[in-house]
């Protein structure tokens, strides 16, 4: 049996600013789990790095780490948004 990984492009709970070009560079790695977090990116962002993941044939993960109502709410849509 295999042992799977959840690579999450972030770093101290933000995805990080470069997260589509260190997607891209490492899109080829027998790794098939990608996923980022709700902060450290505008919403178009997340689309276009989420649709990457797609397009690479990877599974794809939102973590929401804001906790207020509205922050999940918006979170939860955020999801929607971006396919997931």
């Amino acid at each position: 049996m295999r042992p799977d990984i959840i690579i999450m492009l972030t770093h101290h709970d933000r995805t990080v600013e470069n997260a589509l070009e260190v997607f891209g560079t490492c899109k080829d790695l027998p790794v098939r789990y990608w996923g980022f977090k709700n902060v450290g990116m505008p919403k178009d962002y997340m689309k276009k790095l989420a649709a990457a993941m797609k397009a690479a044939g990877k599974t794809t993960f939102l973590e929401v780490v804001t906790y207020d109502e509205a922050s999940c709410l918006d979170g939860a849509q955020t999801a929607i948004d971006c396919g997931f």
